[in-house]
């Protein structure tokens, strides 16, 4: 279950000394606060979306949002809004996104890496993860390997995606009979997309 939507918490106040309440027509009484409202998903503040003001009267609780203000009320209110700025900590869920893109980015580097160097050493047992030409994911496992050249069985069944690769990654379910690649011709595979990842 996602839980997203709209928090608000006080930045400021001031005591309006020269407003008069509606109504108890109390002189001096209200009270003005700017509140800072931000989107957040479960509950991790994301990002300001504005600022809000309320005023309250201190005598007989009288409390009007910002559309039901006075015009002189609403002047101060934005006087006031002008001069608070947001906490940091309502960014906190923006960089916390920035982190994990960032190690997301890292790690599929590091990833990308490690594919190439196995492709360039490959070992029998070696798994590779293809994309078949009709669009659905399969496997290739390293039988032998000698010289430049790469013995693989082939895996008969396919996956419309990749998660499922380990299910059908199983003995019982590679062809008896293996194909031959040169190095080259896996490394190639692997440039356009053919191969997604190696597995050791």
């Amino acid at each position: 279950m996602l839980i997203y939507g709209s928090r608000a918490t006080p930045l400021n106040s001031k005591q309006l000394l020269t407003e008069t309440c509606p109504s108890c027509n109390k002189t001096g009484s209200m009270a003005m606060g700017v509140l800072s409202k931000h989107a957040h998903f479960f509950w991790i503040p994301m990002f300001p979306i504005g600022k809000v003001g309320i005023v309250r009267c201190t005598h007989c609780k009288y409390t009007a949002e910002e559309k039901e203000m006075t015009t002189s009320m609403k002047n101060t209110f934005s006087q006031i809004k002008g001069e608070v700025r947001p906490p940091l900590w309502k960014f906190s869920g923006l960089g916390l996104l920035v982190v994990l893109i960032t190690w997301g980015n890292f790690a599929n580097k590091n990833d990308n890496k490690e594919d190439k160097q196995f492709l360039l050493s490959p070992k029998e047992g070696d798994v590779y993860e293809i994309k078949t030409s009709n669009g659905n994911y399969s496997t290739m496992k390293v039988t032998q390997v000698k010289g430049d050249s790469v013995w693989v069985f082939v895996n008969q069944y396919e996956s419309t995606r990749t998660k499922g690769l380990d299910k059908i990654d199983k003995p019982e379910n590679y062809l008896a009979v293996p194909v031959y690649h040169a190095k080259q011709a896996l490394q190639a595979m692997y440039e356009k997309n053919e191969i997604i990842e190696v597995k050791r």
